[in-house]
C-alpha cells in the first residue's frame, strides 16, 4: 500500500508594499515596473528575431564605433580651404612639412599661425554623431543609430552649420567666452539634441517620423537627397512652433539639378516693391548631384573643390559607399570631413557636454574615393549673396568638360520647353535638354532617366546610398 502524499503548508509570503497580492510561488516570475510599462511586442522576454537582432546590432556597432582606429590626419604647409575661409602659410619653408594636429592648441604646440587658425575654425563646427541610450525612435524599439543614422547625421551637421552662419556669423569661434555667444550656440545644439517632441525639431526622432511619410522606417538608409527634403520639411514644422527662431531662414532644394531663380526670389520676399528682399532673410540651398555612374568621376574632382572654396559654402555630404561622411574643405587632392562613426552617450546638459558636438582633430579623405551620390549645401544671408552665389556658381560650372554632364544648372525660370523626352529605338526612354537659358549645361545631351532624375529625391535613385 503506497504511502499517502502529504502537502506541506507552504509558508505565505508578505504583501507587497502597495498593498497587491503576491504572485503564486509556483507562477513566473512578478515583473518589474519597468516591464510593465512595455507592451507585449517590446518585452525584453519577446521571441522576434527581429528585436534580438536589432540588439545584437545596436550592441557591435555601440562597440565598433566607441573605438578610434585612425591617427589624426597629416597636414602640411600647403593652402587649406575650409567652408569658403582661406589658411595659408605667409611664410612657407623651403621644404614642405607635414603635422599631425588637433586637440587643445596651446603655445607649446609651437604650430604656424594659419594651423592654428585653421585649428579654432574646424574645432568650431558642429559635429553631429552616432548616439545611443535615448527614447525608443517613433514605431520602433531602437534606441540608438548606429550602423545606419550616419546619412542623417551628416545631413544634421550640414543644417547645424548652416544655421550657425545665419544666427552667429562665419568668423564666430567657440573657444570665444563671450557670454552671449555661448547661450546662442547652447539653444542650436539644443534642437539637435536626441529626444522627442517639438523642442527639438531637428532631433534623430523628430527627421526619422518626418521620414516615415515617405516611406522611410527607423533604421532604413538614406540617401543624401532624401535626407535633404526631410531637413527641409524640418524646418517647415520647426516655423510652426518657433516662428521667432526660425522665420528669417529657408531652405531651397534644386529640382531636377536645377536652380529656378524665381522661386529662390520668391521664398526670400523678393518682389517688384522690394527687389533686393529682406535684408536679413537667409536661404540654406541643397544640391543633390550624381558625379559619375557607379564610381566617382574624377574630372569632377576640380570642380567640387572650387565650389567648397566659395564663401558661401556649406560643404557636401556624401563619403563614400555605405560611409556617410561631412566634406568641409580639401588641401591638395585630399578632402577634410568630419566623420559621424562614433558612438556617444545621450548628452543630458548641454552647458557642460556641448563639447561633445565639437571634433577635436579632422580627418582626410582622397577624392578617389568619394560615392558619386552627393549633395552640396550653400549659404546666403540675403537674396544679393544669392545673386552673386549665382555668378560664381556659373562660373565654375563654364569649367567642366564639355563631354561630361553639368552637374547642376543654374535657370531664371521653369521652361517646361526645356526638357523633352522620347522612345528611343531600343525602347529605353531618353531625355533631351536644350540650350535655352540653360546655365553650364550642354545642347542635346542624352541621358537615362537615372541619371537625369538622380539626387533628387523624385525617383529611388538613392537605393544604393550610404548609412
Amino acid at each position: 500500500m503506497p504511502y499517502p502524499v502529504l502537502r506541506q503548508p507552504v509558508a505565505e509570503p508578505p504583501k507587497s508594499a502597495q498593498g497587491s497580492e503576491p504572485d503564486s510561488l509556483i507562477t513566473r516570475p512578478k515583473k518589474t515596473k519597468k516591464m510593465k510599462k512595455l507592451n507585449r511586442s517590446q518585452s525584453v522576454y519577446s521571441l522576434d528575431p527581429s528585436h534580438w537582432k536589432t540588439a545584437v546590432l545596436t550592441s557591435w556597432y555601440s562597440f565598433k564605433h566607441a573605438i578610434p582606429t585612425k591617427p589624426k590626419a597629416e597636414f602640411s604647409d600647403r593652402p587649406i580651404w575650409l567652408m569658403g575661409e582661406h589658411y595659408m602659410n605667409k611664410n612657407p619653408p623651403i621644404k614642405h612639412t607635414s603635422r599631425q594636429i588637433g586637440g587643445k592648441i596651446d603655445d607649446s604646440d609651437a604650430l604656424p599661425d594659419h594651423l592654428i587658425q585653421f585649428v579654432r575654425d574646424f574645432q568650431t563646427r558642429i559635429w553631429i554623431t552616432y548616439r545611443k541610450s535615448f527614447a525608443p525612435l517613433e514605431g520602433s524599439t531602437l534606441t540608438s543609430d548606429c550602423g545606419w543614422g550616419c546619412m542623417i547625421r551628416t545631413g544634421q551637421m550640414m543644417l547645424a552649420n548652416g544655421l550657425m552662419s545665419h544666427k552667429q556669423g562665419r568668423g564666430w569661434r567657440v573657444d570665444t567666452s563671450e557670454a552671449k555667444g555661448m547661450r546662442i550656440h547652447h539653444q542650436m545644439l539644443r534642437w539637435f539634441l536626441d529626444s522627442p517632441g517639438s523642442d527639438y525639431p531637428f532631433s534623430i526622432h523628430n527627421l526619422c517620423r518626418l521620414g516615415m511619410v515617405s516611406g522611410k522606417k527607423p533604421g532604413d538608409w538614406y540617401g543624401p537627397s532624401q535626407v535633404s527634403f526631410v531637413l527641409r520639411d524640418a524646418l517647415c514644422e520647426a516655423k510652426h512652433y518657433h516662428p521667432d527662431s526660425f522665420d528669417n531662414i529657408q531652405i531651397y532644394i534644386a529640382r531636377d539639378c536645377t536652380i529656378y531663380r524665381s522661386e529662390v526670389a520668391a521664398l526670400m520676399n523678393v518682389s517688384e516693391f522690394r527687389p533686393q528682399g529682406d535684408p536679413n532673410n537667409g536661404i540654406i540651398i541643397y544640391i543633390p548631384v550624381r558625379l559619375g555612374k557607379e564610381t566617382f568621376n574624377l574630372d569632377y574632382a576640380h570642380c567640387v573643390k572650387q565650389f567648397l572654396a566659395l564663401p558661401y559654402s556649406l560643404g557636401m555630404i556624401g563619403g563614400k559607399p555605405k560611409h556617410s561622411l561631412y566634406f568641409l574643405g580639401f588641401q591638395g587632392d585630399s578632402l577634410i570631413c568630419l566623420d559621424p562613426h562614433v558612438s556617444q552617450s545621450l548628452v543630458k546638459n548641454i552647458q557642460s557636454e556641448y563639447h561633445t558636438y565639437h571634433c577635436p582633430a579632422p580627418k582626410k579623405l582622397s577624392s578617389s574615393k568619394l560615392d558619386p551620390s552627393s549633395t552640396f549645401g550653400f549659404y546666403c544671408k540675403n537674396y544679393l549673396e544669392f545673386l552673386d552665389f549665382c555668378d560664381q556658381a556659373f562660373a565654375i560650372l563654364s569649367t567642366v568638360k564639355s563631354q561630361l554632364y553639368h552637374m547642376f544648372s543654374i535657370l531664371d525660370k521653369e521652361d517646361t520647353n526645356n526638357v523633352s523626352m522620347f522612345v528611343s529605338t531600343d525602347h529605353t526612354v531618353k531625355l533631351e535638354r536644350t540650350n535655352s537659358q540653360k546655365s553650364g549645361s550642354s545642347s542635346n545631351s542624352q541621358l537615362t532617366p537615372e541619371d537625369f532624375f538622380e539626387g533628387t529625391g523624385r525617383t529611388p535613385a538613392d537605393s544604393d546610398s550610404t548609412p
